[in-house]
């Protein structure tokens, strides 16, 4: 920090300069809500380079004029560099008179003198905020208070109480929504923008060319409206595939491929077509078929339940041609003759293995009864053949194209892929989840489901991703279903999606360390904040307060900590920080309000969380 005591500098102060008009007229205006409007609260809104700071120095001199005696001052930011810039302004407009400027940042913490500067950081842990007495400053001013709204702000702001409160911002309005007004009672005393300030040559004009970029950037990135804003996603780790649509014989399960290897494949009675991106699978012999089940899941390149294999039959090929790829295998069964399945043929020393990717999933070593029937070229996932979830359609048509299809979509079958079109209420029964539009026998192994959804009212079919099968539940799993589409083709109200198997489990072991580490009865801190553990909910979350003179008792869900464990494994996929917007995005329809969330409770949660695994840890 360049000017740390505040009070000395070797370079000499220049007389402060005479205020500019917009500056008078906001100095103006201030008194005015204090004096005829009994205001306590205010925020000032001016451009960046119109003298905010010293517009805030000016009306504390007027303050101080008007009640004839010197205030007690706090100047409250969130970066060093900019207590600095004030204390240097505040030192040029109080040449020559005595005054005490006191310091709480970076190792320094004196809340006592004439003038304070205090970073928010410092100031709103708690054994600083332990120290601000309500009412021990006359005049506060916050700038750059657009980030005013975040808990370590409030915490501050909720305590200080102050004479009058001044905001100073050069831009309000967040891309989050959040309302910083609501801080200064809605009031703003004074608003000169950009415009404002070079119509009246306070500021350059400027000018700005724009380049056209042609890049289509859906097949790279997609917008996601959460309740804290737009949040930005990559469509896949591949990208949206670009390869050419090709037609191959399509088969229903793994024992119908293996059927089908010793005939032509086109001949097999249970063979349909089907259209799919291939970028690399050329040649005689080629079928596809759906991956069903996890045990490839895994490694570089994993399966999933619902991708579709592109294979080329190899019936007899040998061993060794077949070393460390992935092929379609018979193997002995004792209820069925033969069993199917999907593995990794590998050596190990002598030893031939039939290997899960999956490090979760079995592995089984290869008998001289296991044959090789077709080897895997190519995998297409679901989500690179359709559109974006969200995407609309001008007509059906224009939805045909979409996926590659020779007719528009129906509920059924089309083109060898499934589609729900949904038009009417009573399919989506919660959030994420659709019950089958069709009977239950028609649904083949693996198969996944492209979802489209016209509300009425709506003239076009938008498409909702991709919906996978839940054999649990009976019920297919959609997370592209959004706030809108569950509002009017949903049977509940419910915003938030259902949790991912094993998360409530792991949440009830958080909980049950919690209640060892630390003890019932401690604090936990976040963001200059602390709650006290004080035991078990009814429900299987926990019980906390804010300790004396903190707020009341309230409960932390069992399904608030399994979303920010969710969370926390989302972050360790695929990095970024751990925070409430992160836990809002993954457990809430994309366009959701932030009206219809449940704030409290999902800070308290990571702050609980945090507890027991840091940041960095596992």
């Amino acid at each position: 920090m360049g000017l740390p005591p505040g009070e000395e500098d070797a370079e000499p102060l220049e007389p402060p300069p005479p205020p500019h008009p917009i500056q008078r007229e906001a100095l103006a205006a201030l008194p005015r809500s204090r004096a005829d409007e009994g205001r306590r609260r205010a925020l000032v809104v001016l451009a960046t380079g119109l003298g905010e700071t010293y517009l805030a120095a000016l009306d504390v001199e007027a303050w101080s004029e008007h009640h004839g005696c010197r205030p007690c001052v706090l100047v409250l930011a969130h970066r060093e560099e900019l207590l600095v810039q004030a204390a240097r302004t505040f030192r040029r407009l109080l040449r020559g008179r005595a005054a005490r400027f006191g310091w709480c940042a970076g190792s320094a913490g004196d809340l006592a003198g004439d003038v304070v500067f205090a970073s928010v950081q410092k100031l709103s842990r708690p054994e600083h905020l332990a120290r601000l007495a309500p009412g021990s400053f006359d005049y506060a001013i916050v700038d750059e208070v657009h980030h005013g709204t975040a808990p370590s702000y409030r915490a501050i702001l909720d305590r200080l109480d102050p004479g009058f409160l001044l905001g100073l911002t050069a831009t309000p309005e967040r891309a989050d929504g959040a309302d910083v007004a609501v801080l200064f009672d809605d009031h703003v005393a004074y608003r000169a923008d950009i415009g404002a300030g070079i119509e009246r040559n306070l500021l350059v004009p400027f000018a700005y060319l724009g380049l056209r970029d042609e890049t289509d950037y859906r097949a790279v990135v997609r917008f996601v409206r959460s309740p804290d804003g737009l949040w930005a996603e990559p469509e896949s780790p591949e990208g949206a595939s670009t390869a050419p649509r090709g037609a191959l014989v399509a088969l229903p399960d793994l024992r119908a491929a293996a059927g089908a290897a010793a005939a032509p494949t086109e001949l097999s009675p249970e063979a349909e077509t089907v259209r799919l991106p291939i970028a690399a699978a050329r040649g005689d012999g080629l079928f596809a078929v759906r991956a069903a089940g996890n045990s490839m899941d895994g490694g570089k390149r994993p399966i999933r339940d619902g991708d579709w294999l592109i294979m080329k039959f190899a019936r007899g090929a040998s061993y060794d041609a077949l070393d460390g790829k992935v092929a379609l295998l018979q193997i002995p069964d004792r209820d069925l003759g033969y069993a199917y399945q999907i593995k990794r043929l590998v050596r190990d020393r002598s030893r031939w293995w039939l290997r899960s990717d999956n490090p979760d999933a079995p592995s089984y070593e290869a008998t001289a009864e296991t044959v090789p029937v077709a080897i895997l070229v190519e995998v297409v996932r679901p989500e690179d053949i359709g559109p974006s979830p969200g995407e609309r359609f001008e007509d059906d048509d224009a939805a045909a194209r979409a996926f590659g299809l020779e007719e528009p979509p129906r509920t059924g079958r089309v083109g060898g892929h499934l589609f729900f079109c949904l038009e009417a209420p009573g399919p989506l029964v919660a959030p994420d989840r659709i019950r089958s539009p069709l009977p239950a026998q028609e649904r083949r192994p693996g198969e996944t489901a492209f979802v489209l959804v016209r509300p009425p009212g709506e003239p076009t079919w938008r498409t909702l991703g991709v919906a996978r099968y839940l054999d649990e539940e009976g019920l297919w799993a959609c997370p592209g279903i959004d706030h809108a589409a569950y509002r009017a083709l949903g049977s509940g109200r419910g915003a938030s999606r259902s949790l991912p198997a094993g998360s409530r489990e792991r949440a009830r072991a958080l909980v049950e360390e919690l209640l060892q580490r630390p003890a019932a009865g401690a604090f936990v801190e976040r963001d200059g904040r602390r709650c006290r553990i004080v035991g078990r909910a009814d429900g299987g979350g926990l019980r906390i307060d804010g300790g004396p003179g903190g707020f009341a008792e309230r409960t932390v869900s069992l399904t608030d900590l399994a979303w920010v464990i969710v969370a926390r494994d989302d972050v360790g996929k695929n990095g970024g920080p751990l925070d409430e917007q992160r836990v809002n995005r993954l457990r809430y329809l994309e366009g959701t309000p932030r009206a219809a969330t449940r704030w409290i409770d999902t800070g308290w949660a990571l702050a609980l969380a945090a507890a027991v695994h840091p940041a960095g840890e596992g």
